[in-house]
């Protein structure tokens, strides 16, 4: 793509966070495009169950993640799947350019970085194929799910320290 495409709002990130800066743009009326490396949702998309969102007692991640991005959508934002490779301020007219890795360049004079996180993985057998199910990267999002029950904490920093403290909650034992 050669031509810049202009836009009110761009929105770096599509997880939670930026699906719903997408549906409030779109809402107030503003030209939005949302641009997300892959399948809008982030995080919702590695947990099967969520049972701490206002409004639902138990809804499965994906179909939250789907909910939320047809919301935004109906609001009028775009939701585009590209890899932002860089962001910069022209000091001419003080507008950002927002560059991806299929070569398109997205004008606005406001940017919403909601890029997220990733866990760290450990690389061991069966974390990926349990991870959301047993496997969490998350106590407070998920310690719930384990009560009653042994946990293991893995990891040796203040963040592991602070997660193994929380999970006595809910933990036979930690």
């Amino acid at each position: 793509m050669s031509a810049n495409h202009r836009f009110e709002v761009v929105i770096v990130g599509g997880g939670p966070a930026g699906l719903c800066a997408a549906l409030y743009a779109g809402r107030g009326l503003l030209k939005t495009v949302l641009l997300e490396r892959g399948v809008p949702g982030g995080e919702l998309l590695n947990t099967e169950w969520i049972e701490d969102y206002p409004g639902f007692k138990k809804i499965k991640g994906r179909d939250l993640a789907e909910a939320m991005a047809e919301h935004a959508q109906e609001f009028g934002a775009e939701i585009r799947r590209e890899n932002v490779e860089s962001i910069v301020r022209r000091e001419s007219d003080g507008l950002f350019e927002v560059s991806t890795s299929l070569g398109a360049v997205y004008e606005a004079p406001a940017v919403i970085l909601t890029a997220g996180g990733t866990p760290n993985k450990l690389g061991v057998p069966g974390e990926l194929e349990y991870a959301g199910r047993g496997v969490s990267y998350c106590a407070v999002c998920d310690g719930a799910f384990f009560k009653g029950e042994t946990i293991a904490v893995v990891g040796g920093g203040d963040a592991a320290v602070e997660e193994a403290a929380y999970l006595t909650r809910y933990a036979e034992r930690v």
